[in-house]
């Protein structure tokens, strides 16, 4: 002793040091993986799109509440925004019917495309037909042998039908977990996991534990109403429909089968109004609670921050436990699987890579057995080329105004058709050849 004051040996000191940096270690990690992106509310409106639920789990991130907030208090307006965000819209052209738009469903289209085509390898298609370039000899020899340059398109191939989907134990139990006692079991749970919280001093944990319990209540009097006559269709004869995040992509999504499921996928809102259970008014009392609970939210995790102790270490636990619960209940996979049992779909999913875009343009026209051409018109634009080029694939070459405006195209412009029409007979042939035309679409 010195002074009357105890010695602290350096030994307790560092491991004092260790203990600090370990308790402000686990604090901040919950706050700083749980801040939000505008992609999150992006999910959140797929997941409620397919499910007909609010889909937010036991506690999410932080500024989604304020989305759902958002979402209450200007309905339908706030599904077109969310859905129209810049990278994630999706442009759509329909090659049935010539129509261009942006897709009405950008968030639950975005979900059951990941879904499908997760781990697909795409089938490549290349040609081995002369190139379409310039005819004439390059000037320097020295790159005379050098490949030509491709810009290689995927295209992922939707055939959409109606099926009875039979129910795996799997399919079961997650059907079982959106039941009302199972609700009322896991409310019931949080409040006692809250108790137990704040009997070991851990505060913050406690009041992020409370408002999770009050999200799932808040959440189970939302009401969620489809539209009228949901996936069924207003036209007659199959879909066939292109998107992509723009007309100069280089992955592709077509759509094609029933026309109900494509149309409510892509072309109609999958949610006709969200309101509360009890009554207009409830709506926006709802929305103001959901609004409270991100407050609340946000000082329980930033108070946990500051506290540096166990209450981070409490909190981390809460964060850990609900990720895994997201993974195992609420994942994006679920979400998908949950939404074709339950409407009755099946889904066929082939991945081509094309050589280029425009034999993949033709291979679209040829599959889909359809006279109408304007579709690409915003992706490949008309010339006269095109013109003579879709002419050999419909096989209207010998027409006298064809032939009259083939002659007056250049040496470069032949070889362009010429080539381009046999890398896209070749194209459909391996295509049909993998991926058969349903009988529903040659019907049609």
């Amino acid at each position: 002793m010195r002074n009357g004051e105890p010695q602290v040996s350096s030994r307790s000191l560092l491991s004092r040091q260790h203990q600090t940096f370990f308790f402000e270690w686990a604090a901040i990690i919950p706050l700083v993986i749980y801040l939000a992106s505008y992609k999150f509310s992006h999910t959140l409106v797929g997941k409620t799109s397919l499910t007909g639920r609010l889909y937010i789990g036991l506690f999410p991130k932080l500024g989604i509440l304020g989305s759902v907030a958002s979402l209450l208090n200007e309905g339908s307006d706030y599904l077109d925004r969310v859905c129209s965000i810049s990278e994630l819209k999706k442009e759509v052209w329909d090659a049935n019917f010539g129509g261009t738009f942006t897709c009405a469903n950008g968030a639950a289209s975005a979900l059951i495309t990941s879904y499908a085509t997760k781990g697909r390898k795409p089938i490549s298609v290349e040609s081995t037909t002369p190139d379409s370039g310039p005819t004439s000899p390059p000037k320097d020899l020295s790159i005379k042998h050098q490949p030509e340059f491709r810009r290689y398109q995927t295209l992922h191939v939707f055939q959409y039908s109606r099926t009875n989907v039979p129910r795996t134990i799997t399919d079961k139990l997650l059907r079982w977990h959106f039941a009302a006692t199972f609700k009322i079991v896991m409310i019931s749970g949080l409040m006692a996991c809250a108790v137990v919280a704040v009997f070991f001093g851990l505060l913050g944990t406690a009041v992020a534990i409370l408002t999770s319990a009050c999200i799932q209540v808040c959440c189970q009097l939302v009401r969620i109403q489809r539209p009228g006559r949901f996936l069924d269709p207003n036209e007659l004869g199959q879909a066939c429909m292109l998107t992509s995040l723009h007309n100069n992509a280089t992955t592709w999504y077509l759509f094609a089968g029933d026309r109900g499921i494509v149309d409510g996928i892509l072309n109609k809102s999958m949610i006709y109004s969200i309101s509360g259970k009890l009554g207009d008014t409830s709506t926006k009392v709802l929305a103001s609670i959901f609004a409270t609970l991100e407050l609340l939210q946000l000082l329980s995790m930033t108070y946990v921050a500051s506290q540096k102790g166990w209450d981070g270490i409490g909190m981390l636990i809460l964060v850990i436990s609900c990720w895994i619960w997201e993974k195992a209940v609420y994942s994006e996979k679920s979400v998908v699987r949950e939404w074709i049992t339950e409407a009755g779909i099946d889904i066929s999913v082939t991945t081509f890579e094309f050589s280029g875009r425009t034999p993949m343009l033709g291979a679209i026209q040829l599959w889909k057995q359809n006279p109408i051409e304007v579709w690409m018109d915003n992706i490949l634009q008309p010339t006269p080329r095109r013109q003579v080029w879709l002419s050999y694939l419909a096989g209207t070459n010998t027409l006298d105004f064809i032939v009259g405006l083939e002659k007056s195209l250049d040496r470069r412009d032949k070889r362009w058709v010429t080539g381009n029409a046999s890398r896209t007979k070749e194209a459909l042939k391996i295509w049909k050849e993998i991926a058969p035309l349903r009988k529903s679409i040659v019907e049609s």
